[in-house]
Parts: C-alpha cells; sequence; structure tokens
C-alpha cells in the first residue's frame, strides 16, 4: 500500500562542479524516490498501470537497486500479463534483499497466475519463516490450499495464523 516515506519528501543538497548557481539540485536517489512515489500513487490511487510502469522504469534508472521499485514494476507487469518481466523484477528484488516479505508474496501470487503451484507453495513458506503472520500470504496461501487442493486443514491452518497475529481478540 501507499505509504510515503518522509526522507523522500526532504530536499537533499547535490552540487557538482557545473552547479555554480548555489542552488540545491536533488540527487538521483532523490529524483527516483520522487518518481517511485509519483508510480505508487498512480499505481494505487489511480489505477493508471501504463503511466506507473513508466515513472517506475525511470526511477530505475536513478536507482536500479531499490527492491520497492522493483517489486512494484513486477506487480504492474504481472497485471499487464508480462509475466516473464514480472519474474525478472521479483527475482532481481529478492536477490537484492531476501528478506522482503512483501515481495516474496507478489512473487508467489505470480507464481499462481503462471500456474506453478510449488513455486508459490515455496514463496509463500519464505514469507512465513520472515513474517509468520504475514496476513495477505496468510490469506492468499489458505485460498491457494482450499481451491488448489482442497486441503481444508491447510487452509484453517492458515486463517487461525492470521487470528493469532492479534492473541488479545476473541478466537
Amino acid at each position: 500500500d501507499f505509504r510515503p516515506s518522509l526522507t523522500n519528501y526532504y530536499t537533499v543538497a547535490y552540487h557538482t562542479s557545473r552547479n555554480t548557481s548555489r542552488i540545491a539540485l536533488p540527487s538521483h536517489l532523490d529524483y527516483a524516490g520522487v518518481l517511485y512515489n509519483f508510480g505508487a500513487f498512480q499505481h494505487e490511487v489511480k489505477r493508471n498501470l501504463s503511466v506507473a510502469k513508466q515513472l517506475y522504469s525511470l526511477s530505475l534508472q536513478y536507482n536500479p537497486n531499490s527492491t520497492a521499485t522493483l517489486n512494484n514494476m513486477g506487480s504492474v507487469l504481472a497485471v499487464q500479463k508480462e509475466y516473464e518481466n514480472a519474474d525478472a523484477m521479483y527475482k532481481r528484488a529478492t536477490m537484492l534483499d531476501p528478506y522482503d516479505a512483501v515481495t516474496w508474496h507478489n512473487y508467489g501470487v505470480l507464481a499462481i497466475e503462471r500456474g506453478r503451484l510449488d513455486k508459490a507453495t515455496e514463496y509463500f513458506n519464505r514469507v512465513l519463516k520472515i513474517d509468520p503472520f504475514h496476513i495477505p500470504t496468510c490469506l492468499t496461501y489458505g485460498r491457494m490450499l482450499l481451491e488448489t487442493k482442497c486441503d481444508l486443514d491447510g487452509a484453517e491452518r492458515m486463517c487461525k495464523r492470521v487470528l493469532r497475529r492479534n492473541p488479545g481478540q476473541v478466537h
């Protein structure tokens, strides 16, 4: 979900030998952050995937190792059914940050879309090792177990995990 970080809203001075005007210019990472946030706005709020894709692509030119941007670009590509390209984005993101639960979750959803349930299971289990109560994964994995394998016990276990996330609540 769209949660801009405060650091992306501060201006950072960036000076080169050609900048003699003493005007603070944004760094490449600052510019990449602006493009990422505007892409996320287009993606999540406006649902304009073609513009989001262009903005994420530009952002990656300035910061090619942004796992958040790679993840979001993968999501756009997956929705547009560009599965090979989405796979490449998720693979790159997970190589850069193997502990990013959101990217592993999205990689699992892509695997379901492609009919690769064994890979989806592997990716969802990775998420649950990183965050045992990751709600989107518990719900998606549970639904996958129920609808593709008729595994009522597995689906129930996933639902109970979600409930254990807030142990003070009645379940």
